[in-house]
C-alpha cells in the first residue's frame, strides 16, 4: 500500500459548533507535479494522473451533496501546480471552512494490489482510538460503501478503515493539524491498470463519488434525497483484454468493449436515458438520479448480439449489471455468464457454481468439455436448447487455477472461463516442550530461572540460549530441551552485559555485548567457529556513531566472510540509527555506516528498549522495538510499511519478528503480550503470534498464538524476546519462542527432521607432524604423571585418545 503510506492524511482533534451540512473536499495532488505519479496505460490510452481522477471525483461529490441540500468547498477546482497546496495549508483552510473533511486519493503499490481503505486520525496517547468522533465510523462507512458493487478484481475482501497513527506510528500531514471530523480515502489502486482504465472514465468517477455520498448518509447521518443508480461493465469474455504487459485478473483480463450503446427504458418501454461506453478500454456505463422502479437495459454494438435485461432500482441503492456480449447473430450458443469465479477454496473442500446454457437454432446436442482436472462439469452433454451446467472446483494444490469450459454444437462453440484460488488449511502448531512460569513440570536446571533467559537462535538442531546474568551461552538440544553444554566463554568480557544476543550463521555462532557511551565501553562481537571452539573477537570498537547504547540485538546480512552486521543504536528516548559494520574477507570494519530511522515526514523514530533491525535481503530492513510494530524501512531508513497492528492486538511491545514461507504461503511470527489498558498490566503472558501475510504485511491476519495461555505473568520489562523458525520443505515447520522473565517453549507442525547431536565422549589430542607435547594426568589429589609425545618425519598429524572405562576422568 505504498501510496497511502507516503500520503499525508487527514486527522481531527476537537470540534465546536459543527456544521453537519457543509463539506470541505480536498482532491489530492494537483498540476501533474512530482508527487503526482504518472501511470502509463496500455492500448494507446492516454497516461493517467491521480490528480485528474481526484478532481473529477471531488467535483462530482460536491455536485451530488449540493443536490441533496448541502454546501461544499473544493481545495482546488483546476489542475495546475499552483493548486497543489501544502498539506498544512489544506488543513488550515478546512479548519477555517468548518464542516466535514474528505481528502480524495487513489492508491498505488505494486501494479497488482487493489482494494479500498480510508484513514482517520489517531492519537499518540492512545494509538487505537480516533482523535475526534465520528471520524472512525465515517471512514469505515466510506470503505464499506466504496467496496459495494465492485466492478474490479479485489485483493483484499474486507472493507478497511485505518487509524493512521496505529497504522504507521505517526499522523499523516493533511490530518495532523486538521480539527475537522473526516478522513482520507484511497479509492482503489491506480497502478493496477484495469482500475486506472476505469478511472479514466468520468462516469466511473461519478459512481465513486455517489458511493461516498451514500456513506455520509450512514455516517454522520446526513439527510437529503439520493436517488438510485445503475452501473456495470460490458465485455467480450471470450477474448483477452488485449495487453499482457500489466497484471490483470479474472473478469479484468477479458476484453472491455468501447463504443457500446446503452439505453435505459422505463416500465412502459420509453427511453429515459442513453450513453455510450468511452474509448478508454474500460467498458463502464452508469446511470444516475434514477427513480425507484423497474427498468429495461438494452446494449448494442456492431458485430455483437443485442442484449436486454430487466433491472430494479431503489433509492439510495446502486444496482449492478454486467454484460457479456457475444459476437454474431442470435443463432448459436449463449451462456448466462462467460466468466465463473469459484472463489477461495481450502484444499480438501469444493466450490460449485451453475451456468445457464441456451441453444438457438442448433441441429445437434451441446457437448461440454473441461480442460483442468481440478474442475468437473456436469452434465457433459446438453439438449439442443441448452440447460443448466454445474461447475465444481476441487483444488489439490495451493494457488490460482484457471479452466476453460468449451460448449460445442456443430460449428457453434463458446468458451466459459472459470477461476478459483486454493489455499492451504490454516497452519497450526503442537507444543512439544514448555519451560515457563505457566508450565513448570520437568523443567531442566538451565531453564529454571526465567530471568536469566534473554535471547536465542537456532541452527543445526540446537538452540543457542543467551544467559547474560551468568555470562554464558547454553547449547540446547532444540527438540528435546536437554542441555548439551555451554559455549567456551574464554576472553568474553566487558560491557554493560558481556553477552546479550547471538545468531547462528552457517555453523558458526556470533554474539554481541551491550556497549554504552556513559561507561566508554567498546562494542564487542565474538565468533565461535563451532560448539567446541574458543571464541575469537570479530569486532572491538568504541565507534558507534555517537549513540549512547548499542548491542541489545544483533543481526547479520550475508555471512562471516562477506556480510554486514546490523545494530539499532540508541537509548530509550533517543531517535534510533541503524549502524552497519561491513565484513570483507572475514575482517570486520571498526567504523560503521550510520543511517537515521525516520517516518515519511522526516521525524526520527524512537524504537525504545531492546531495539532490533532485521535485514530483509533486499536492501530493506524491519525495525522493531518497545514503541513500534514491525515496520519495513527502505534503504534510506524511511519507514514504508507497518505490520498490521490489529493482527498484534494493537500492542507494539514485542521486539522480535520472523518471516517464512511454507507451502507457498507467506507467514510471520511476532512476539506479543496479553493486551492491557494500563502500563502495569502490559508485558505479561508473552507468546508468539502466527500471521498469514497472503494479502501483504499491512493486511496480515493473526491465525494463532503460541502458547495460547502465554508463558508467564512476570512482566518483561527489558522487552527482550526471541523467535526461531525452521522450515522442513513442505513437510513441517519447527518454531521456538523465548520471552525474558517468562520462559521458553518449542512447537512443531507436520514432519520435522531428527538431528544427530551425539558428541564424542573420548578426549582427543592432535600434534603437528614434527612437534612434541607434554601432558599431565592427575591421578589423585597428590599424584601426577607427565607423558611427553613427539613426532619427526611424519606425513600427518598425530592424534591421541584416552580410552578405557574411566577415560573421562583424565
Amino acid at each position: 500500500m505504498k501510496k497511502s503510506l507516503f500520503l499525508t492524511v487527514l486527522c481531527l482533534v476537537s470540534v465546536v459548533n459543527l456544521n453537519a451540512s457543509s463539506f470541505y473536499l480536498n482532491p489530492g495532488h494537483g498540476g501533474h507535479d512530482s508527487n503526482d505519479r504518472p501511470t502509463p496505460l496500455p492500448l494507446g490510452v492516454d497516461i493517467f494522473y491521480e490528480s485528474d481522477g481526484n478532481l473529477v471525483r471531488g467535483k462530482a461529490l460536491g455536485a451530488i451533496l449540493q443536490g441533496m441540500g448541502h454546501s461544499y468547498k473544493l481545495s482546488r477546482t483546476t489542475n495546475t501546480s499552483s493548486d497543489d497546496l501544502a498539506l498544512s495549508t489544506i488543513a488550515a483552510n478546512a479548519n477555517s471552512y468548518g464542516g466535514y473533511f474528505n481528502s480524495l486519493h487513489s492508491n498505488g503499490a505494486n501494479a497488482s494490489a487493489n482494494y479500498i481503505i480510508a484513514f482517520y486520525k489517531g492519537t499518540q496517547s492512545s494509538n487505537s482510538t480516533e482523535a475526534i468522533s465520528p471520524s472512525k465510523n465515517m471512514a469505515y462507512q466510506a470503505a464499506v460503501w466504496q467496496d459495494n458493487n465492485k466492478l474490479t478484481d479485489v485483493t483484499y475482501s474486507t472493507p478497511r478503515a485505518g487509524n493512521d497513527y496505529a497504522w504507521n506510528g505517526w499522523n499523516y500531514g493533511v490530518l495532523r493539524t486538521n480539527t475537522r471530523p473526516g478522513y482520507l480515502t484511497e479509492s482503489w489502486f491506480h497502478d493496477y491498470r484495469p482500475e486506472a482504465l476505469r478511472m479514466k472514465s468520468d462516469v466511473y468517477n461519478k459512481y465513486l463519488a455517489w458511493q461516498m455520498a451514500r456513506a455520509y448518509i450512514a455516517s454522520p447521518g446526513i439527510t437529503g434525497t439520493l436517488k438510485g443508480c445503475i452501473i456495470g461493465d460490458i465485455r467480450d469474455v471470450t477474448k483477452t483484454c488485449g495487453y499482457t504487459s500489466y497484471t490483470t485478473r479474472n473478469r479484468d483480463a477479458k476484453l472491455a468493449l468501447n463504443g457500446v450503446k446503452v439505453v435505459l427504458k422505463n416500465s412502459s418501454g420509453t427511453q429515459v436515458a442513453t450513453m455510450t461506453t468511452d474509448n478508454n478500454c474500460n467498458g463502464f456505463y452508469g446511470f444516475f438520479d434514477v427513480a425507484a422502479g423497474t427498468y429495461t437495459l438494452e446494449v448494442s454494438k456492431s458485430g455483437y448480439t443485442t442484449q436486454t435485461t430487466s433491472v430494479t432500482v431503489a433509492v439510495k441503492t446502486s444496482t449492478l449489471k454486467k454484460f457479456d456480449m457475444v459476437e454474431g447473430s442470435n443463432s448459436g450458443i449463449t451462456a448466462s455468464s462467460y466468466s465463473v469465479n469459484m472463489g477461495s477454496v481450502t484444499i480438501g473442500n469444493s466450490s460449485t457454481k451453475t451456468v445457464t446454457i441456451t441453444g438457438t437454432g442448433l441441429s445437434s446436442n451441446i457437448t461440454v468439455t473441461s480442460g483442468n482436472s481440478m474442475y468437473t462439469v456436469s452434465p457433459t452433454s446438453l439438449a439442443k436448447t441448452g440447460g443448466t451446467l454445474t461447475v465444481k472446483y476441487t483444488p489439490t494444490a495451493a494457488g490460482t487455477h484457471n479452466n476453460s469450459i468449451v460448449c460445442t454444437s456443430g460449428s457453434y462453440k463458446i468458451t466459459i472461463t472459470a477461476s478459483g484460488t486454493a489455499v492451504n488449511p490454516p497452519l497450526t502448531f503442537t507444543q512439544v516442550w514448555n519451560y515457563s512460569e505457566k508450565s513448570t513440570a520437568n523443567t531442566p536446571s538451565w531453564a529454571t530461572d526465567k530471568t536469566k533467559l534473554r535471547n536465542m537462535d537456532f541452527g543445526g538442531g540446537k538452540l543457542y540460549v543467551v544467559n547474560p546474568s551468568d555470562g554464558v551461552i547454553h547449547v540446547i538440544n532444540a527438540q528435546t530441551g536437554a542441555k548439551i553444554k555451554d559455549l567456551n566463554m574464554t576472553g568474553v568480557e566487558g560491557g554493560a552485559l558481556k553477552v546479550v544476543d547471538c545468531k547462528y550463521i552457517g555453523g558458526k555462532i556470533v554474539a554481541s555485548n551491550i556497549a554504552t557511551s556513559a561507561n566508554s565501553t567498546p562494542l564487542k562481537v565474538y565468533v565461535w567457529d563451532n560448539d567446541n571452539a574458543q571464541p575469537r573477537v570479530l569486532l572491538n570498537t568504541t565507534s558507534y556513531g555517537g549513540m549512547d547504547r548499542i548491542g541489545d540485538c544483533i543481526d547479520l546480512d550475508g555471512n562471516l566472510t562477506t556480510g554486514t552486521l546490523y545494530f539499532a543504536a540508541g537509548g530509550t528516548s533517543t531517535a534510533n540509527k541503524v549502524l552497519t559494520y561491513s565484513i570483507t574477507n572475514g575482517v570486520c570494519a571498526t567504523t560503521p555506516t550510520s543511517l537515521p530511522l525516520t517516518t515519511d515526514d522526516g521525524t526520527g523514530i524512537v524504537l525504545g528498549l531492546s531495539p532490533r533491525v532485521l535485514p530483509s535481503g533486499t536492501d530493506k530492513f524491519w525495525a522493531i522495538g518497545q514503541n513500534y510494530y514491525p515496520t519495513l524501512c527502505g534503504s534510506d531508513g524511511v519507514a514504508t510499511h507497518t505490520l498490521n497492528p490489529a493482527a498484534l492486538s494493537n500492542d507494539c511491545a514485542g521486539n522480535e519478528f520472523k518471516a517464512f514461507t511454507f507451502k507457498g504461503t507467506q507467514y510471520g511470527l511476532a512476539t506479543t503480550y496479553k493486551p492491557a489498558s494500563t502500563a502495569a498490566g502490559r508485558l505479561t503472558l508473552g507468546r508468539v503470534t502466527l500471521l498469514d501475510a497472503t494479502e501483504g504485511w499491512a493486511s496480515a491476519d493473526s491465525i494463532g498464538a503460541y502458547p495460547s495461555a502465554g508463558l508467564g505473568t512476570t512482566r518483561n520489562t527489558s522487552f527482550s524476546s526471541s523467535v526461531a523458525v525452521a522450515v522442513n520443505g513442505t513437510s513441517g515447520v519447527e518454531m521456538w519462542v523465548l520471552i525474558h522473565n517468562q520462559g521458553i517453549a518449542y512447537f512443531k507442525n507436520g514432519t520435522v527432521p531428527t538431528y544427530n547431536l551425539e558428541e564424542s565422549t573420548t578426549p582427543t589430542i592432535t600434534l603437528s607432524p614434527s612437534g612434541s607435547q607434554s601432558f599431565t594426568a592427575q591421578i589423585n589429589a597428590t599424584q601426577q604423571k607427565t607423558i611427553t609425545v613427539g613426532g619427526s618425519n611424519l606425513t600427518a598429524n598425530v592424534s591421541l585418545a584416552l580410552s578405557g572405562t574411566n577415560a573421562n576422568m583424565f
